[in-house]
């Protein structure tokens, strides 16, 4: 995929069909090195093994494994099957794990799932995308690899509640706007902090803050400017320089458009003490 190596929080790093027909087929979690990502094979015909934290399995059609690296577990064509039959997505990045390893805790490393279901249906069009070259930027990769991911939400724990809290990226995008308010930020800054494209940033943020990313930043330099209002005896051109914004001139026209009055009425009004 483009741009494999870019550290976004959801990541395609690959994908692929496959018909083992030989035994010598076998793969173990603990000698592909130690750069996590998660491995998704689904069964399309014939029948795997996977051993998994000492418990052993088979997979049918229609069984798909969620495991990752590194893990203890190996995967292979049993002597008991002619073939193995298989769809795989690999996924990487700090979210991807975070979810996935939460995944694995409620309903272990195999789940079953219908031809039709989105997950299936996904990865195939992932499959298909980047077999005729449409998958072309790290952005589109990201974005597939989120979307995926939350389509095995929806069909395993559906009732999101491994996700009450934001991601880490929109938490650490919140802490650095934080921070940094008296800079001149925007939504670049954020989702750089986020690691996520600005589109597919501001999309997630707005989804757990009900929020713009801008609506965000103007609504935190706001409080901070009351506050600052309200306890300390500085000018006017200081406390917006705090707060970012632009020019003093500038601050009092939002700070009127947001309370009709100005901010040196606001600290006037002992009401406002």
């Amino acid at each position: 995929f483009p741009g494999r190596k870019i550290p976004l929080r959801t990541m395609l790093g690959g994908c692929g069909f496959n018909r083992e027909t030989t035994h010598n087929y076998r793969w173990h979690g603990l000698e592909r090195g130690h750069i996590e990502f998660a491995i998704w094979q689904y069964t399309l015909s014939g029948q795997g093994a996977l051993e998994c934290e000492e418990k052993s399995y088979l997979l049918n059609p229609g069984d798909a494994m969620l495991i990752y690296i590194p893990q203890d577990h190996c995967y292979y064509l049993p002597e008991s099957s002619g073939e193995w039959e298989f769809i795989y997505l690999n996924l990487h990045g700090s979210e991807v794990m975070r979810i996935w390893k939460e995944i694995i805790k409620r309903i272990g490393p195999v789940a079953h799932f219908e031809a039709e279901s989105s997950p299936a249906s996904l990865a195939w069009q992932i499959f298909h995308r980047k077999l005729s070259g449409k998958i072309t930027t790290p952005n589109q990769a990201s974005s597939l690899a989120y979307q995926f991911l939350m389509s095995l939400l929806d069909e395993l724990l559906p009732g999101g509640d491994i996700l009450t809290r934001p991601p880490d990226s929109i938490v650490a995008a919140t802490k650095y706007a934080l921070n940094h308010i008296s800079d001149p930020i925007g939504v670049d800054e954020l989702a750089k902090a986020a690691d996520y494209s600005r589109f597919h940033f501001s999309r997630i943020f707005k989804k757990w803050y009900g929020l713009t990313p801008l609506q965000f930043i103007h609504n935190i330099r706001i409080k901070k400017a009351v506050r600052l209002l309200q306890t300390e005896r500085i000018t006017v051109k200081e406390i917006a320089d705090r707060c970012g914004f632009t020019d003093a001139s500038y601050f009092c026209k939002v700070f009127r458009k947001e309370f009709k009055t100005s901010p040196e009425a606001f600290r006037n009004n002992k009401t406002n003490k």
